[in-house]
């Protein structure tokens, strides 16, 4: 199933902590995010894995960890609505527990026992989900479709739309409706299952101005746009790349840049064209 000798998968589940290098990475709010760089070996049998997992039918709301989705995905539902409201549950991986994730593999997918325990073993670690592994979005949801089910419940008794995109939960209408209501309904359901709702992060938004969902604008006459603060990122770095005068380094801030571009084409597929086209034309020439 997985494709690896039983004895040698044996022998990673079983030294599943020196399986991985751990690398730091900022928050966008404050703080530091750990993800987990499995080795090479357990890296390949994780996609083994996603693959199995990525058969099973999944809810046309769950918008993360689906191949070819992506943040305009989990944007382009709540396009027509008036109102959205938005919440993050806080802690969403941290608590995703090791016994929640064997759960899944031994009641849902009717695995015996001990298949349970190394597919568990492969997505966790230190009684988590693990953070950076090609699994994590998938196992994440699995271990709380329950918790995600009801949330989408709570949006059909109220005729809303509903999207999931990792911890980031959307609810939106043409219509009006009690945003506190469905806050306080929510916030219970995710109680329930030991979570909490990100206080901080919740936003409730009306027809009167631009809504942010998953780094994407809704503008108010519907359409999708990238932020001012990734508009003002991009020109500030193409200030830094023309005043430098050091090849590597512009090499590097250029493809940088491309990136930063191909971004939020995905959003506007208009946007910077022009400086995405001289900078691949001063690429092409450093080429030659």
């Amino acid at each position: 199933m997985l494709q690896i000798d039983l004895k040698r998968l044996v022998g990673i589940v079983g030294d599943i902590p020196n399986q991985y290098s751990t690398i730091t990475r900022p928050k966008k709010d404050s703080g530091e995010r750990i993800v987990h760089n499995a080795h090479f070996e357990l890296k390949r049998v994780q996609r083994r894995l996603f693959t199995l997992l990525r058969r099973v039918k999944r809810p046309n709301w769950l918008i993360s960890g689906e191949i070819g989705k992506s943040i305009t995905d989990n944007v382009r539902p709540h396009l027509g609505g008036t109102q959205l409201l938005k919440i993050d549950i806080s802690g969403f991986f941290d608590n995703c527990s090791r016994e929640s994730v064997y759960q899944f593999f031994h009641v849902q997918m009717a695995q015996p026992s001990d298949v349970a325990k190394i597919c568990t073993d492969l997505c966790t670690l230190e009684n988590a989900v693990v953070q950076g592994a090609s699994t994590s979005m998938l196992i994440a949801f699995y271990a709380n479709q329950s918790m995600l089910q009801e949330l989408h419940e709570l949006a059909e008794d109220n005729s809303l739309i509903f999207t999931v995109y990792v911890d980031d939960i959307a609810f939106s209408s043409s219509h009006s409706f009690q945003a506190s209501d469905i806050l306080d309904q929510a916030t219970r359901i995710v109680s329930a299952y030991g979570f909490r709702v990100k206080n901080k992060k919740v936003r409730a938004y009306n027809d009167s101005r631009p809504k942010l969902l998953t780094g994407v604008i809704i503008t108010t006459t519907s359409k999708m746009a990238v932020p001012n603060c990734k508009r003002r990122k991009i020109l500030d770095d193409m200030t830094q790349y023309r005043r430098s005068t050091n090849p590597a380094e512009r090499r590097s801030m250029r493809s940088k840049i491309l990136g930063q571009i191909s971004a939020a084409q995905q959003i506007e597929p208009d946007f910077f064209t022009g400086v995405k086209n001289q900078l691949k034309y001063e690429m092409r020439m450093d080429e030659d």
